[in-house]
């Protein structure tokens, strides 16, 4: 039976997360015209490359193997915030059972999962913050979070970063139930289409708190 893992937060662990892992909060930049009306996996490649500061080529290539867009998005976090290749972090997920257990071995701190909130968030992500908040104020100890919960808490992350859009807002997109890939590329036209040489978004005109539905092709796994 899996156990329950739990890791302990101290002050000195939020100083040790290594700088300049993230391009930081707002780094939305035109990629190209040839992104705007392209493929959907080329972009969103093309967005998290520059989001974790690597090279397209190379998340290109982890796509093609792990073929999940939020598992994706998620070894790349754990790679950039415990300071280890992604390769490497990759294959401690196949021999892990859950991105919890891979952070733990990357010694990756609890709180480096969450971003700050104004108020406590609803479904789904109450319960993850109400541990974390147990945590903050009582240094109660984190229970293992499962991977529904480590892929919303960094699809959150990544679309409030990247776009510098409220954390609000962010959860709100991904509450609807539609992964990374899908919400990032169309906020992403959203944004770009209609510049001078860009082709038409397909989903131009949707609502800001609408970017997109989730894509029913979309696989989790494929690994």
């Amino acid at each position: 039976m899996r156990k329950t893992l739990f890791l302990w937060l101290t002050a000195g662990l939020l100083g040790s997360l290594p700088a300049g892992a993230f391009a930081g909060g707002g780094v939305d930049a035109d990629l190209g015209e040839e992104f705007v009306g392209g493929d959907d996996t080329r972009l969103f490649h093309a967005i998290v490359a520059r989001y974790f500061e690597a090279e397209t080529a190379d998340v290109s290539r982890l796509g093609a193997r792990w073929t999940d867009p939020d598992d994706l998005a998620v070894g790349l976090f754990v790679a950039g915030r415990a300071g280890q290749p992604p390769a490497s972090v990759f294959d401690l997920r196949r021999r892990h059972p859950s991105w919890w257990d891979v952070g733990v071995a990357c010694g990756l701190p609890a709180d480096a999962w969450f971003v700050p909130v104004t108020k406590p968030p609803g479904p789904p992500y109450g319960r993850a913050y109400g541990h974390w908040q147990k945590l903050r104020d009582e240094r109660v100890p984190l229970p293992a979070l499962d991977d529904g919960q480590t892929r919303d808490l960094v699809a959150v992350r990544l679309l409030h970063e990247y776009f510098g859009v409220p954390v609000e807002t962010a959860m709100s997109w991904r509450a609807g139930g539609r992964d990374v890939r899908a919400l990032a590329v169309a906020e992403y036209r959203q944004r770009h289409a209609g510049k001078p040489g860009s082709a038409p978004a397909a989903d131009k005109g949707r609502g800001r708190d609408d970017p997109g539905k989730r894509d029913p092709a979309a696989t989790r796994g494929g690994r």
